[in-house]
């Protein structure tokens, strides 16, 4: 029974110190998997986050909330990009589905529509 209760401790503490691995968005760049634009990609920084478009020609800034582990929240501010469904003010709720090595598969949800990504970790 100690050894049990001593192996779960362990378990317990080990756990405790590894990130989530929705933590990888906290921080860095992510080129669009699915995107036309082979270009296109996000950097977050903090509470920040910033699209860029055609090689940084064009771009769409965003302020960012956590709302969980893995959900987030954006309201984005500002965008040059042409011809943008979105508007500054306009949010968008962003759930994490999946972290695979340097693979995240997402989830964005707005009030028009829902539609699944993936982007990869730029190293």
């Amino acid at each position: 029974m100690k050894a049990i209760t001593l192996l779960l401790g362990f378990s317990l503490l080990f756990t405790s110190f590894i990130d989530p691995p929705c933590n990888i968005m906290k921080k860095g760049k992510f080129r669009y998997l699915d995107a036309d634009d082979k270009t296109a990609f996000i950097e977050i920084n903090g509470n920040k986050q910033v699209e860029y478009y055609q090689s940084k020609k064009y771009y769409v800034k965003s302020d960012l909330k956590w709302t969980g582990e893995c959900t987030y929240e954006l309201s984005m501010t500002a965008s040059t990009l042409p011809k943008l469904a979105f508007k500054p003010g306009d949010k968008l709720k962003i759930e994490i589905v999946k972290v695979s090595n340097d693979t995240v598969t997402y989830k964005a949800i707005s009030d028009k529509r829902v539609w699944l990504g993936k982007w990869k970790v730029i190293k």
